[in-house]
């Protein structure tokens, strides 16, 4: 199965924009790129303002992840290219796109009341030790969500 907007042209900085905008048109005011030692941006941080106080939020672009992807499937596809710089700059392209598509999409299901925006974004939460939840769950082995049957 190909990679969704694995051949995208979309720069990275535009799909960054429109996902900084489409946060901006739902009510977040804080925003923060996280960009690493060349300047490219890796993850997005920003803050949800809740009745009980405001949360931490941080979107991290995985282009590693995509880029491995890429190199197992450019063997079997022609639009994906062998050289390895531009394997990651079009991981970069497709990370930021699939990011842009998938909070557009849960902002939807908020604008129509099928979830609350932090529901949406709680793997993301940032908690005290400065890791996202689902970072804190996995590291614990998600013995958070056992349910403690079948266990002796």
């Amino acid at each position: 199965m190909a990679l969704k907007n694995y051949t995208s042209e979309v720069p990275a900085s535009r799909s960054i924009s429109e996902i900084q905008q489409i946060l901006i048109d739902n009510g977040v005011r804080k925003i923060l790129l996280h960009s690493d030692n060349e300047g490219l941006v890796i993850g997005i941080h920003f803050m949800l303002q809740l009745q009980s106080g405001e949360i931490s939020i941080q979107l991290p672009a995985r282009v590693k992840n995509v880029a491995a992807i890429l190199r197992k499937q450019s063997a079997h596809s022609r639009y994906i290219p062998s050289n390895e710089k531009k394997i990651l700059a079009q991981a970069y392209r497709t990370a930021w796109r699939n990011i842009r598509d998938w909070v557009a999409a849960q902002m939807a299901l908020v604008q129509i009341d099928m979830a609350k925006v932090e529901e949406v974004f709680l793997p993301y939460v940032v908690m005290h030790e400065g890791k996202t939840l689902y970072e804190q769950m996995s590291d614990n082995g998600f013995k958070q969500l056992s349910s403690g049957k079948g266990q002796s």
